[in-house]
């Protein structure tokens, strides 16, 4: 289930912390006595690690229809393939650190991107007097946020219970782990550019943080309820933590930083409406920490006991995870997704071609109108599809996002751009004197190219050049013209008259998302380019005829066509989806056995008291 649900890199976590856990578990219940001399029986072992590693591989194969084409798939991505050599996009823009520690407790800390807040966490930068914060709270340290009073109060207390104290030291090293990607500790952090950490997302992992500061609590809790918590000076630790934090709270609500009172860009909201936010966090925060110390106060005098203690302290753990989130809105009134656009609206309705946005409209957003765009929307782009379209853009005028580098793109007119099928570049504003905007509607003009090629189309010439490195330098070269000429990486089946030109025409009679179907009308043999990604994963056939798929112009696809009239088809076929298929229905029918198993032997045993009662 975790590794459906379209979040690989988290899934991947999620089975991490339950892969240490079962590990440390194991160890626990089977090593560790052994190593006592009252070693279990060896069978029982055995039978755990099988049933663990079991339940993982059938796990693995019930989601292998969606896991082996999306790991296919990111074997190419440019993202990926950054942080294989070491670079981690994420961690540039995070500026991570132990500054970021207080949001674990109280995430607003350092303020908020809801209304009348703005977001200074520590690592920012200072330019021209605007202070400008670095990283994303959503997947900073406020997402490993559990309540201040259930990771400062309650979870030291389960230290003082001996039966669960293992667990506890194993849940307090696995959420400094999880958090140890932002904080920078020493040596830790240096685990996460091993494989597979390297490639996944880390600076979310902080999920993990908070899962075990709950359980920590809970085992807290589960002390208290016992009676066995006698404070120790080793409580003044917790207690000296909430005593800064509140210092700090009560410092802030009657001086705020300094940037916000004066390193507010000239764009940000109103600022005695983000001051007012920010004194009224800071008292919130404060009045929290003085409870907490005030709970403390009432461990020390040893009157957290009684049935009444059981019904308040867990509406006050809740209670603040609630007020934390009272009032917030993950996502904005729907009305506000995708609003209406006239010049959008009107090209829909214009002849097709893709789009882009200059310096506007994310990719994501086109597709409320069903507009194809140049670019990505993420960094899991394919690499060379990247490499095409940074291209277009050789000075690197775009204002670059590190981690997607194509989502804000200024297509500057290119004959990369022009093979690609680039056609309308949508701006905001007004047109200039000199521009002819196709359409135009308020803050939003659409200008239309008149050299970019239709999406599938016939060059003149045809150069096989086998290394996809070198086409992506043939195709850089200024002289280059796709209409001029294609680079294959095969030979043609037909060989071709250099002197003699190509000529025939294409036209896209079928468009779905897994295939394509092209009507070809050839005058002479020849290679039709379709300027869709060239991926393994993709077939062809001409007439019905599987045909070899060729690698073109480094990044998109071709196919041989003899002379005449012709239909050719390109179908998204993965072999890894095919082997998913197997592995899936493989694991369904160990799955129904299974469960037939457990259903049988479950009425064997419910049959054999019965019986022998009858036999008395």
């Amino acid at each position: 289930a975790t590794m459906l649900s379209g979040h690989m890199a988290l899934a991947a976590h999620v089975l991490l912390v339950s892969g240490l856990y079962a590990v440390w578990r194991w160890f626990h219940l089977y090593v560790s006595p052994a190593i006592r001399r009252r070693t279990p029986p060896a069978p029982i072992a055995l039978a755990a690690a099988v049933a663990v590693v079991g339940g993982w591989t059938l796990g693995f194969a019930l989601s292998a229809l969606q896991t082996l084409p999306t790991l296919e798939y990111l074997r190419i991505s440019y993202r990926v393939a950054e942080r294989r050599v070491g670079q981690s996009l994420e961690i540039q823009l995070l500026q991570p650190g132990l500054g970021v520690l207080p949001q674990f407790v109280l995430p607003d800390l350092f303020g908020s991107l809801e209304r009348d807040s703005w977001w200074i966490a520590p690592g920012g930068v200072w330019r021209d007097g605007v202070y400008y914060s670095a990283g994303n709270p959503l997947e900073g340290a406020p997402a490993g946020y559990a309540g201040l009073l259930m990771t400062l109060v309650f979870a030291p207390l389960g230290l003082y219970r001996s039966d669960n104290r293992r667990a506890w030291w194993f849940w307090l090293v696995t959420g400094l782990f999880a958090a140890s990607y932002l904080l920078k500790i020493p040596l830790i952090d240096t685990v996460f550019e091993l494989p597979p950490l390297n490639v996944l997302k880390n600076n979310r992992f902080t999920f993990a943080t908070a899962w075990a500061s709950i359980t920590m609590a809970v085992l807290g809790l589960d002390a208290l309820r016992r009676g066995e918590v006698r404070p120790t000076p080793w409580c003044l630790v917790p207690v000296a933590l909430i005593a800064v934090l509140a210092a700090y709270c009560g410092l802030r609500s009657v001086s705020l930083p300094v940037a916000i009172t004066s390193g507010l860009p000239v764009s940000a909201p109103d600022p005695q409406s983000i001051a007012a936010w920010f004194r009224a966090m800071y008292r919130a925060s404060l009045f929290i920490c003085l409870l907490g110390l005030a709970l403390w106060a009432l461990l020390a005098a040893g009157r957290l006991r009684g049935g009444a203690t059981w019904t308040v302290l867990p509406l006050l753990l809740v209670g603040e995870l609630l007020w934390q989130q009272f009032g917030r809105n993950p996502q904005c009134d729907p009305k506000l997704y995708y609003p209406p656009i006239a010049s959008l609206e009107q090209l829909q309705q214009a002849p097709p071609g893709r789009i882009c946005g200059w310096r506007c409209l994310p990719a994501c957003l086109n597709q409320s109108h069903w507009l194809p765009d140049v670019r990505g929307y993420d960094g899991a782009d394919p690499v060379h599809i990247v490499r095409l379209l940074l291209l277009a853009d050789p000075h690197r005028k775009s204002p670059h996002i590190p981690y997607a580098l194509t989502q804000l793109l200024i297509p500057f007119p290119s004959p990369v751009l022009d093979m690609l099928n680039l056609r309308y570049r949508i701006h905001r504003g007004s047109p200039g004197p000199n521009d002819r905007p196709r359409f135009q509607s308020r803050d939003y003009w659409v200008e239309e190219s008149d050299t970019c090629l239709p999406r599938a189309y016939v060059p003149r010439h045809i150069t096989v050049e086998p290394q996809p490195a070198r086409q992506l330098v043939r195709v850089a070269a200024d002289d280059f013209d796709p209409r001029e000429v294609a680079y294959v990486d095969q030979p043609l089946e037909t060989p071709l008259n250099d002197a003699r030109p190509i000529v025939g025409k294409a036209k896209i009679i079928g468009d779905l998302p897994c295939e394509v179907t092209i009507d070809v009308d050839m005058e002479t043999p020849g290679v039709l380019v379709l300027a869709d990604m060239w991926f393994p994963g993709w077939h062809v056939s001409v007439d019905g005829q599987p045909r070899p798929l060729l690698r073109t112009n480094h990044a998109i696809r071709g196919v041989e066509v003899p002379a005449g009239r012709h239909t050719v088809v390109f179908r998204y076929e993965p072999e890894s989806f095919a082997r998913g298929l197997r592995l899936t229905g493989f694991g369904g029918i160990v799955l129904l056995l299974w469960c037939g198993g457990v259903l049988i032997a479950t009425r064997r045993s419910a049959a054999t008291p019965t019986s022998a009662q009858n036999t008395v």
